[in-house]
């Protein structure tokens, strides 16, 4: 349960400033994701977040709880984040993209001429579809068992900005040792 819960809350819970390609590039040789980066995909999530909870645990919270009452400002203070976040979400999704393919093929990915998670206005094309694969990746991630515990941890946070929030999940990432991906360590420019 608690890898999972860090698994949504690193899309769900998270802008600082955001790296130049090239610091990018060095850190993806690295073998680690900017906190930044992180901290802004968690931004650009929470609406998707909001669309799996709501999904998965609509029969399961009160009618007169926190996500019945207050849920849908708590998401719209995140919606209008989304379009400055795009760029940690493209680099993000495109580290969770590459493992993948490479998983899968054992290979490079195939894509990486096409999908450029470098380029976050190139893959804005592919938006609607990565907000649909992560709608059903975060939904099949919560479990209806934890849905009050989800719907505690969105009410514990709401009361900080978005950008509080995102930076709060990079830094649980990394106290917590993320894996997946791998987190760099905070350095003092976020």
């Amino acid at each position: 349960m608690k890898r999972t819960f860090t698994k949504a809350a690193a899309f769900a819970l998270a802008s600082g400033a955001l790296m130049q390609a090239q610091v990018v590039q060095a850190q993806a040789q690295a073998g680690c994701v900017d906190q930044a980066d992180l901290s802004g995909a968690a931004i650009y999530a929470m609406p998707l977040v909001s669309q799996a909870l709501d999904r998965t645990c609509a029969n399961e919270l009160s009618p007169d709880g926190f996500w019945a009452t207050e849920g849908a400002a708590f998401t719209a203070k995140f919606a209008g984040l989304q379009e400055r976040s795009w760029p940690g979400m493209s680099r993000i999704f495109g580290v969770f993209m590459e493992k993948s393919m490479a998983q899968e093929s054992g290979d490079a990915n195939p894509l990486a001429g096409i999908l450029n998670p470098n380029d976050p206005e190139g893959m804005s094309v592919f938006r609607p579809l990565i907000d649909a694969v992560l709608v059903e990746q975060i939904a099949g991630s919560i479990k209806t068992a934890d849905c009050k515990k989800v719907e505690r941890g969105m009410s514990l946070v709401a009361p900080l900005p978005p950008e509080n929030i995102g930076a709060l999940v990079g830094f649980i990432a990394d106290m917590a040792d993320l894996k997946e991906p791998d987190v760099c360590p905070y350095t003092g420019d976020e």
